[in-house]
């Protein structure tokens, strides 16, 4: 586990957005002797003790769907207001990294998603509308992956749907958030939504965003 948190402290961006100005400012989370629960504290603690508008977006690089590892850098990016974003090969890290460097508010790096809305943790009702940015007249693909709350256990995959982006990159889709029953047991689910430009050759990285039920 220790070269699992080591990778994915390594793929933690912190960027800074300086209120009123064009200036940038990033620094890499990858202390040797952090912790997961050490790098949470501290990106809570620079969200709330600074004066100014901080966003963390989070990168995992080949790291498996619904694991504690994704899981972590999905709270830290929900701590920070920011993305998370997702790369299996190094092209599509390197696009990864500049659509997190960039933050929710900033333009996405080439080939890549940002998700405005809905936004991480919000409550998913029977369909959910879709709505971000990313290349002009790109092909975005979506899908949805349910979980348990509970056991983390995968219940249902929701085929994905495909649609072009506008002239200006806009999108807005509607997607399924089906609701799932086990029986007499009231159990929430966790939708995780993926979305991902695509093209004859190649894939952008992935923009993960997670609702509940209620």
């Amino acid at each position: 586990m220790k070269v699992i948190y080591a990778l994915i402290i390594s793929l933690m961006t912190v960027t800074v957005l300086l209120s009123g100005t064009a200036g940038e400012a990033r620094r890499m989370l990858s202390d040797p002797n952090d912790t997961v629960e050490s790098a949470k504290t501290e990106a809570q603690q620079a969200v709330q003790n600074s004066n100014m508008q901080i966003t963390i977006s989070t990168v995992g690089f080949d790291i498996p769907a619904g694991s504690e590892a994704e899981l972590y850098l999905q709270q830290v990016a929900q701590i920070g207001s920011g993305g998370y974003f997702t790369a299996s090969d190094t092209g599509q890290l390197s696009a990864a990294m500049g659509a997190a460097a960039s933050g929710q508010t900033g333009i996405a790096a080439q080939g890549a998603v940002t998700i405005t809305s809905p936004q991480e943790g919000d409550i998913a009702g029977p369909a959910t509308e879709v709505i971000g940015h990313t290349d002009p007249e790109a092909l975005v693909v979506i899908w949805t992956i349910v979980y348990r709350t509970d056991t983390n256990e995968v219940v249902r995959n929701v085929p994905g749907i495909r649609h072009k982006a506008k002239e200006n990159g806009d999108f807005h889709f509607r997607i399924a958030t089906p609701r799932v029953a086990f029986g007499d047991k009231d159990t929430r689910v966790r939708y995780e939504i993926h979305a991902q430009v695509v093209t004859p050759n190649s894939k952008g990285p992935e923009t993960i965003v997670n609702l509940y039920s209620k």
